[in-house]
């Protein structure tokens, strides 16, 4: 996982908090917009504090069903309920020594508030099925959220006891705009970090400008799926953002470019030129890992992707001097669509039907290409 890293004012400020208040077992409070790196900042708080030796874990309380956020979090025994045919510990018992991140604490169910605020008075787990039966936990307690808990508490959303209790040490994570004299070094590092040792692609001056005049809703991530999307697709090249077409860039940030970069910019008609970089490989255009790992804020389309990359083939891309096997880079491209309708779907059945295909012949695929669809999930 990233660290936290900058030199605004905001970030200096908040790196002197994580110093100061890394070291206790104190709970705290993160808040923070979407996409500013609240779990960064959470485990930053836990690799620098005296259970960096022991489990990080984390749970995104707004992406588990309510019947089961329960027993997510405490567990439950044998037979609590159909299907509990063995005892499992919840995130609590497995976070033992070490620190709990619970993200978007805000979306908790009210019911299930009142059982955390009794386990962080006793810090006993009581399992769902555990007939009164409790293990002593010792952990750590960190909260996320970027919903405004004070509102919550006032509108009777939030329990105003399990606010206090949680909010012993508050930390405001600040939104990409109030950091705009950093987006030169986020570009930088995204750069870095997507290129996996591969040519890094960088940024014109007046693409930098336009990103200074953009809100970025999305934040850090928003930014960091940007910049991966264009390492995917434009390796190692100079990026004019008034020549990308608006498809990979998105509703928000084309508006910005059509209201600041004038009559310079224009939709391109075309395959689009910057410039080359001789270690350009028509293959890094079909490379899995690359095409599977974005959680991206505003998803392409794979129908406009591959109509788009096509294009691109024809005309921009310089084939390697020893030649290819086409079979190789159609079989990594195939790779990726299984590896996208796998993240979509909920099963393999749902799978074979976005890509069109018989479930045996998907089935086959997986077997063929050494996917496991669990890891993917």
């Amino acid at each position: 996982m990233q660290a936290v890293f900058g030199d605004s004012p905001a970030i200096n400020q908040l790196q002197q908090l994580l110093k100061a208040c890394a070291g206790s077992d104190a709970s705290v409070l993160v808040q923070g917009e979407t996409g500013t790196g609240k779990e960064v900042v959470c485990w930053e708080l836990h690799k620098r504090s005296n259970r960096a030796d022991f489990p990080f874990v984390a749970l995104n309380c707004a992406a588990i069903p309510v019947a089961l956020l329960e027993s997510e979090l405490f567990g439950y025994r044998k037979g609590a309920y159909t299907g509990a045919t063995t005892d499992r510990k919840g995130r609590l018992e497995l976070a033992h020594r070490g620190t709990l991140m619970l993200d978007e604490i805000g979306d908790m169910p009210l019911e299930l508030q009142a059982k955390l605020l009794r386990f962080l008075e006793d810090r006993m787990v009581e399992p769902l099925g555990g007939n009164g039966e409790g293990t002593q936990v010792d952990v750590r307690v960190l909260a996320a959220t970027h919903k405004d808990l004070n509102l919550l508490v006032s509108e009777g959303k939030f329990r105003e006891d399990l606010f206090y209790r949680l909010n012993v040490v508050p930390l405001q994570v600040p939104a990409l705009r109030e950091r705009q004299q950093e987006l030169p070094m986020f570009c930088r590092h995204f750069a870095r970090l997507h290129a996996k040792g591969k040519p890094e692609i960088s940024f014109t001056q007046r693409s930098l400008e336009i990103f200074s005049l953009y809100r970025w809703p999305g934040n850090v991530r928003e930014l960091s799926n940007l910049v991966m999307r264009l390492t995917v697709l434009f390796p190692g090249q100079q990026i004019d953002l008034l020549q990308v077409p608006s498809s990979l860039l998105g509703p928000g940030l084309k508006q910005t470019l059509t209201d600041h970069g004038g009559a310079s910019y224009t939709e391109p008609s075309g395959p689009v030129e910057f410039l080359p970089s001789s270690d350009l490989n028509v293959l890094d255009f079909f490379d899995a890992e690359q095409f599977t790992e974005s959680d991206l804020q505003e998803p392409i389309p794979a129908k406009d992707l591959v109509e788009w990359v096509s294009e691109h083939l024809k005309q921009a891309v310089v084939l390697p001097e020893g030649g290819l096997q086409a079979k190789e880079m159609l079989e990594k491209f195939e790779k990726g669509l299984i590896y996208a309708a796998l993240r979509q779907a909920a099963n393999n059945t749902q799978a074979s039907k976005l890509l069109g295909m018989e479930r045996t012949t998907f089935i086959q695929k997986l077997t063929r290409y050494g996917i496991d669809p669990k890891a993917v999930k």
